[in-house]
C-alpha cells in the first residue's frame, strides 16, 4: 500500500546576500578602470574641440578689414598738431619718450621743458608718413603671448616685461583727439621692403603693413642748427677770455684775454690791436679763425635746462631780481655765479661782434658727462616741470651710471646779446665846404689868350681839349648828400641793431644751453691758438736774427756782416764799375730777399772801395 510522502527538500543552499572581502576588492578595481576610461574619453573630446576651434578657418568677418586703412578718418596730414614717439632703452631699462606739439602759434618739445622748435615742417613729414597705412594681411598666428617675439609689446606698459618692446607712434589733433596710435614691431623681411608687423595700440590683432616712418626722436634734429642766428660773413670781432694755465699769487684761476678785430669784413684780422711780428710770433692763422666763426655760425645745441623763474624775470627786465637760495644753487652747480648783481662765468667767455652792431656774449659754465637723455634734459622730467632746480643733471666730473647708455660730454653756456655801435662800419668824413675864393670864377681873359672869335687861337684839331675841373661847390654838394645819406643809414642801423639785440635776449633769457665739449674747446681760444709759428731761418733759428743792422746800434756794419774773401770769390768785381747795376753771383747761392740783397751790395761796395 502506497503512502503519500513530502516532496524531497532542495539541499542546495540559497545564495548569501552579503559579499566576501575578495569580491569587494575586485569590484573597486573595475569601477576605477571604468572611470579612468571615461576620463580619458572626456579629455580627448575636450582636446578635439580645442584643436578644432584653433584650427578652424576664420570666418570671412575676421578678414573683412584687410585692405582697409588702420585709421580711415585720418585723411589730412595738416590735422596733426602733436606727435609722441615712445621707445625702450635697453641699457637703461626704461621707456624713452620724445614729443612735439603745437602751442598756439609755436611748436614746443614738452619732454624738454617746452623748448621751442621749428616743428611744422618735420611734423608734416611725420604725419604724411603714417597717413593711409593699410592692413595688408592679418597675422592670425600671432597672439598676445607672441607679441614679445615680434617686438609688439607696448613700451609704455608698466606691467609688461622689458623684452620685445616695440615703438609706439601717436599723432594728436589740436583738441587732443588721437588721430593715429600704432605699435610698430619688427620688419617683416619676407614680405618685402617697408613691411612691418603693426597693430593698433587698442587692438590685439596683428597685421602686415607697409610704413615709411619719417620722424626723428633726436632733440638735435628738431632744434634750430644756428642757435645764435649769427651771420658768419659779418663777424668783425672775436674776444676770448679763456682760463689760463697759470694761477695768480693766491692760487686763483686767471683769464687770458685775446682780441681779434678787423675794421670791415674786407679787411685782415689784427690781434690785440696790432699785426703780429712775423719773425717772433708768426702770422694770424686764418684757418683757425674761420673754424671759430664756423662753429659759432652753426652752434650745435645738444641739451637745454630752464633757468630759475626769478632769473628769467630779471633777465627780461621784469620783477625785482630777487634770487632765492635754491635758485643760486641751481646757477652755481652749472658753473656760474652772481657777483654784485652781475652774472659771472667761472669758465671763461667769448664775445662775437657783427658789422650790424649786434654782439653775442657766451658765458661758459661747467662741463659734465652723461647719457643722451642726461645731456638733453638732465634726467626724467614731467611736462609741467619748468624749474631748473627740480631737474637732475650729471654734474661736472661725475661719471654716469652703468645703465645710462652712451656717455657724452657737454658744456653749459649762457648767451646774452648786446648792441655796440662801435661795431658798425665807420662813417665817411664830413666834407669840407669850399671857401668863397675857391668857387669864384674869373671872367677876364688871361694874358696871352686870344679873344673870342680869333680862329688863330683855337686849339688845333689834333690836340685834346684840356680837362675841365669840377666845380668845387657842386662837388661839395654831392659829397654832402652822400654823407647825409650815410647818417640816415646809421640812424636806421642803430635802431634795427638795438631791436635785434632785444629780441635775441628775450629768446635767450629762459635757458641754460648745453653744447658739445669739443665745440667749447674751439671757442675758448687763447692767443697761441690763432697764430702760426714763425718759420725758422736756414740755420734753424728764427728770422729775427737777420734783422737789418740799421734796426739796432749793436748790429755789425754791412761790410762786417760778410766774409771779405768769400765775397771776392763769388762776385764779378768788374761789374762794380756800374754801381747802378751791380752783379750778383750766379749758381748755387742762397736766395735773398730785397733787404738782404741791399745789405750785400753795401758790403761789396765797402770792401771794393780801397781797390779802386
Amino acid at each position: 500500500m502506497s503512502t503519500l510522502t513530502d516532496p524531497p527538500s532542495d539541499t542546495t543552499p540559497a545564495p548569501s546576500t552579503s559579499a566576501t572581502p575578495e569580491s569587494t576588492e575586485g569590484l573597486s578595481r573595475e569601477m576605477l578602470r571604468t572611470l579612468m576610461y571615461v576620463g580619458v574619453a572626456v579629455a580627448g573630446l575636450v582636446l578635439a574641440v580645442v584643436v578644432s576651434f584653433a584650427t578652424r578657418p576664420r570666418s570671412l568677418a575676421d578678414y573683412s578689414d584687410v585692405g582697409e586703412a588702420f585709421y580711415p578718418d585720418f585723411t589730412e596730414a595738416t590735422e596733426a598738431a602733436g606727435i609722441r614717439v615712445a621707445g625702450w632703452n635697453e641699457q637703461a631699462g626704461r621707456p624713452e619718450t620724445f614729443e612735439v606739439r603745437r602751442d598756439g602759434t609755436n611748436w614746443v618739445v614738452p619732454t624738454h621743458s617746452n623748448y621751442p622748435v621749428d616743428g611744422e615742417e618735420q611734423l608734416g613729414r611725420a604725419a604724411a608718413s603714417v597717413l593711409d597705412v593699410r592692413r595688408e594681411a592679418l597675422e592670425r598666428s600671432i597672439t598676445p603671448d607672441d607679441f614679445a617675439k615680434y617686438d609688439l609689446v607696448d613700451p609704455l606698459d608698466e606691467d609688461a616685461s622689458s623684452e620685445g618692446r616695440g615703438r609706439r607712434v601717436t599723432l594728436t589733433s589740436d583738441d587732443g583727439e588721437t588721430l593715429v596710435d600704432y605699435i610698430v614691431g619688427q620688419q617683416a623681411e619676407e614680405a618685402g621692403e617697408g613691411a612691418y608687423y603693426i597693430r593698433r595700440a587698442d587692438e590685439d590683432r596683428v597685421y602686415l603693413a607697409r610704413i615709411n616712418l619719417d620722424v626723428s626722436t633726436n632733440f638735435t634734429d628738431w632744434v634750430e642748427p644756428n642757435l645764435l642766428d649769427l651771420a658768419t660773413d659779418e663777424v668783425v670781432e672775436l674776444t676770448s677770455s679763456a682760463v689760463a694755465e697759470e694761477r695768480d699769487a693766491s692760487g686763483a684761476r686767471t683769464l687770458e684775454r685775446t682780441e681779434l678785430r678787423r675794421a670791415t669784413t674786407d679787411d685782415d684780422w689784427t690781434i690785440d690791436g696790432e699785426v703780429p711780428d712775423e719773425t717772433t710770433e708768426g702770422t694770424i692763422d686764418t684757418a683757425a679763425v674761420n673754424r671759430i666763426v664756423t662753429d659759432l655760425g652753426g652752434l650745435e645745441l645738444i641739451g637745454v635746462r630752464r633757468k630759475p623763474p626769478a632769473m628769467i624775470s630779471a633777465l627780461k627786465g621784469e620783477g625785482d631780481g630777487t634770487v632765492t637760495t635754491l635758485d643760486l644753487l641751481a646757477i652755481e652747480e652749472r658753473g656760474f655765479t652772481i657777483d654784485g648783481g652781475r652774472l659771472v662765468s667761472l669758465e671763461g667767455r667769448l664775445f662775437a661782434g657783427q658789422s650790424d652792431g649786434v654782439g653775442y656774449q657766451l658765458l661758459f659754465g661747467s662741463g659734465f658727462t652723461g647719457s643722451t637723455v642726461e645731456i638733453e634734459v638732465g634726467g626724467e622730467q614731467s611736462d609741467e616741470d619748468e624749474t631748473a632746480d627740480e631737474q637732475t643733471d650729471g654734474e661736472a666730473g661725475e661719471e654716469p651710471s652703468d645703465d645710462a647708455g652712451e656717455t657724452l660730454r657737454g658744456r653749459y653756456v649762457l648767451v646774452q646779446a648786446v648792441f655796440d655801435k662801435n661795431l658798425l662800419p665807420p662813417l665817411p668824413p664830413r666834407p669840407t665846404k669850399p671857401k668863397p675864393e675857391d668857387t669864384d670864377g674869373d671872367e677876364d681873359t688871361p694874358d696871352g689868350d686870344a679873344p673870342d672869335g680869333d680862329e688863330s687861337a683855337e686849339t688845333p684839331a689834333d690836340e685834346e681839349s684840356p680837362v675841365e675841373e669840377p666845380d668845387p661847390m657842386e662837388q661839395y654838394q654831392q659829397e654832402l648828400a652822400t654823407y647825409e645819406a650815410a647818417i640816415e643809414l646809421r640812424k636806421d642801423a642803430l635802431a634795427a641793431g638795438q631791436k635785434r639785440a632785444d629780441e635775441l635776449n628775450v629768446r635767450f633769457a629762459d635757458w641754460f644751453y648745453v653744447i658739445p665739449e669739443d665745440t667749447f674747446e674751439t671757442l675758448a681760444f687763447k692767443r697761441a691758438d690763432v697764430l702760426t709759428p714763425p718759420e725758422p731761418s736756414d740755420d734753424g733759428e728764427n728770422a729775427a736774427e737777420t734783422t737789418s743792422p740799421s734796426d739796432s746800434p749793436n748790429q755789425p756794419s754791412a761790410a762786417e756782416m760778410f766774409d771779405r774773401d768769400a765775397v771776392f770769390e763769388e762776385l764779378d768785381l768788374e761789374a762794380l764799375a756800374a754801381p747802378d747795376k751791380p752783379a750778383l753771383p750766379e749758381g748755387d747761392v742762397p736766395s735773398l730777399d730785397e733787404e738782404e740783397r741791399q745789405h750785400l751790395l753795401e758790403a761789396v761796395r765797402a770792401i771794393a772801395e780801397p781797390a779802386e
